[in-house]
C-alpha cells in the first residue's frame, strides 16, 4: 500500500557496480511541484545555452537536497564506515559533498528514477518490463 503523507524516509536501493553491492538511500516525500520544479529547471538549463554541465550540475544539487541519508554501511572514506545520520558515532557531515565529488553515478541513477522515471508498466502476461 502506498502512504501518501510525507515522509523523509522514504526508501530507494540502487544497484552499485563499482563495489557490487546494493546501496539504499533515504530521501523526503517527492511532491508534484517538486518533479513540476525539477522537469522546468533541467529544461531551463538546456535550452538556455543548451549547457549540459550545468543541468548536470542542477540535477546533482536537486536530487542531493532531496536526499536525507543512506543506509549505515553503505559507504566508507579512508577505509573508515561513515553515516549520514547524526546520532552514529559514525556520523559523517560532509557526506553530500562527499557523494557528488565521488558517487555521481549513484545520484544520476537516484535523480532518474525518482524524477525522470519513478514508476513502470509490467505488460499483462508478459514478464517483460515496458516504459
Amino acid at each position: 500500500m502506498r502512504e501518501l503523507s510525507a515522509s523523509n524516509k522514504n526508501e530507494i536501493v540502487i544497484q552499485d557496480n563499482l563495489s557490487n553491492t546494493k546501496i539504499t538511500f533515504y530521501y523526503k516525500t517527492i511532491k508534484t511541484t517538486d518533479r513540476l520544479k525539477y522537469n522546468s529547471e533541467m529544461i531551463k538549463a538546456l535550452t538556455d545555452g543548451g549547457d549540459v554541465k550545468n543541468a548536470q550540475e542542477k540535477q546533482l544539487d536537486f536530487v542531493l537536497d532531496y536526499l536525507t541519508g543512506f543506509e549505515d554501511g553503505a559507504f566508507s572514506v579512508d577505509d573508515k564506515i561513515i553515516s549520514s545520520s547524526e546520532s552514529s558515532e559514525n556520523y559523517f557531515a560532509d557526506w553530500k559533498i562527499y557523494l557528488k565529488e565521488n558517487a555521481s553515478d549513484l545520484l544520476f541513477t537516484v535523480a532518474a528514477v525518482l524524477f525522470g522515471q519513478p514508476n513502470y508498466h509490467i505488460k499483462k502476461n508478459s514478464h517483460s518490463l515496458v516504459n
